[in-house]
């Protein structure tokens, strides 16, 4: 429902902070906890702090380019559905991580 939203909202973190979505970031996202109804412990919030300061940190400066990078959502109702979905993008790019960096030091020879 939200994917192209997500991917869009992603590139823009990983154009400002590379490996944002990995658990060893500067700021890791707890997946636990996020929460994109909320301006402290949504992407942005974990990320930066807070949810406007951060939009606005990375160029995002009205409600239509929060919803288009999935940031926020248009209706009340689909914030659960936008959480799991960021939920699901981080994993995967964490499992990602993990997966390129155990080939990587599997294809190394003594």
């Amino acid at each position: 429902m939200f994917e192209a939203e997500i991917e869009r909202g992603a590139k823009v973190l990983d154009k400002d902070d590379p490996g944002w979505a990995l658990e060893n970031a500067k700021r890791p996202i707890g997946i636990k906890r996020l929460n994109m109804n909320s301006p402290f412990t949504c992407v942005l919030g974990q990320h930066d702090g807070d949810f406007i300061p951060g939009a606005k940190r990375l160029g995002l400066l009205d409600w239509d380019t929060y919803i288009a990078h999935g940031f926020a959502a248009d209706d009340y109702s689909d914030y659960p559905q936008l959480t799991a979905e960021w939920r699901a993008f981080i994993r995967k790019r964490r499992r990602d991580a993990r997966l390129a960096l155990s080939q990587t030091k599997g294809s190394k020879k003594p």
